[in-house]
């Protein structure tokens, strides 16, 4: 049942769980109609947001199941919030919604704090990836590299397996990303990380025909699942 579930929330794109936003706006405009009204709307955003989670972990089970089953090499890495990033924009937004909310204030029947949470929630919901960073989480299985990445309103689920890559380079000191890098990281710049150097010179995917450079916190620990024959260092 739990593996029917999870293909089942994995085959919904992100894009169309995105629009719960739009229940936002009605749910605040709506909400000195009938409580019940705004309640519902309100229910269609808490479900959007319980969705994108669940298949954030559906994704993990369906790694495990298809890469690990048998309780093989499987270690998980979630690429935490750059908090320094998120309070800067959240402020700007704060001050951003403000300004709106005064300019627009007794306009559409919306008082000043009606519109400043209109403005201030949809913005958080629907441009999410612009405060908190994109989604990302690498797994490292016995037989490779496994990717979820979501820069906007479309998810990226991608495995890598140790056949198709030539070398991993561990890379302590980055001056400049490579033209032809891929970067899947929270991290808009990175400092250091593992370049995963494709064994095709056509790259991994037709997508992806470079290199990949991924930013794992724990370095070190993550280098202990990738075969040894793969590693070198820069």
């Amino acid at each position: 049942m739990k593996q029917f579930l999870d293909r089942f929330i994995l085959y919904f794109p992100v894009l169309f769980i995105k629009q719960y936003p739009y229940a936002w706006i009605a749910g605040v405009a709506l909400w000195s109609w009938p409580p019940n009204i705004s309640a519902a709307f309100f229910l269609i955003v808490l479900l959007g947001i319980l969705a994108i989670h669940w298949r954030e972990a559906a994704w993990i089970s369906e790694m495990r199941r298809q890469h690990a089953p048998h309780g093989e090499t499987f270690y998980i890495e979630r690429l935490p919030i750059p908090i320094g990033r998120a309070v800067r924009n959240i402020t700007i937004l704060l001050v951003i919604s403000a300004t709106l909310a005064w300019f627009f204030s007794g306009m559409f029947r919306l008082g000043f704090w009606q519109t400043f949470i209109l403005v201030f929630g949809f913005a958080i919901c629907y441009l999410d990836v612009r405060f908190f960073s994109f989604v990302t989480i690498y797994i490292v299985t016995g037989g490779g590299i496994a990717i979820y990445f979501v820069p906007s309103h479309t998810d990226y689920r991608l495995f890598f397996s140790f056949k198709e890559m030539a070398e991993v380079r561990r890379l302590d000191h980055i001056e400049k990303i490579g033209e032809k890098w891929t970067v899947l990281s929270r991290l808009r710049t990175a400092s250091s990380g593992l370049l995963l150097v494709p064994r095709s010179p056509k790259g991994f995917t037709r997508i992806l025909d470079g290199e990949i450079l991924l930013t794992p916190r724990n370095v070190d620990e993550f280098l202990k699942y990738i075969p040894s024959t793969l590693l070198t260092k820069i």
